[in-house]
Parts: structure tokens; C-alpha cells; sequence
């Protein structure tokens, strides 16, 4: 449990490094839109439960290009990739 606390902060840590970053306006989602990607349509992603409703649509399409490369992905040590 605790490995899996380590692994899901890094979306944490990336939401709080690019909220402090000063992005231009056409750019204000960046933060959200990175540490969105594995949030879940369904509500039962991290790190904040938002379910397809709350998520901007460029969120959407982050966090379903991140399972995609999850799931095809050869160089992962844990999991092999699917053709």
C-alpha cells in the first residue's frame, strides 16, 4: 500500500510543480490537464475522483492516450505490452 501511495503522488507532485510555474493564459489548464491523466470517466481515478463531467475535455483525451500507452507500451519491466 504504501509503494502504491509513492507511485500515485507523482501526479501530486506534478500538479503542485506546474501550478507554480507561470503559464500564459491559452495555457492555464496545463496543470490540470497533466495531472489529470489518470483520472477516470467513472469517478474512480487519482488523485481526485473526477468523474467525465468534471474533467475538461482536454483531461479526457490525456488520461485516455495514457491508458493507451499503458496497454501497448514494450518497455515496462512489470507488464508486457499488448499488440
Amino acid at each position: 500500500e504504501e509503494e502504491r501511495y509513492k507511485i500515485n503522488d507523482h501526479i501530486v507532485q506534478t500538479i503542485i510543480m506546474l501550478e507554480k510555474l507561470p503559464f500564459p493564459d491559452h495555457l492555464r489548464l496545463v496543470p490540470e490537464i497533466a495531472g489529470g491523466h489518470h483520472e477516470k470517466m467513472d469517478g474512480s481515478g487519482y488523485p481526485k475522483r473526477l468523474t467525465k463531467e468534471q474533467m475538461p475535455a482536454t483531461a479526457r483525451m490525456m488520461a485516455i492516450a495514457d491508458i493507451f500507452e499503458a496497454l501497448t507500451a514494450v518497455d515496462r519491466p512489470y507488464k508486457k505490452g499488448k499488440n
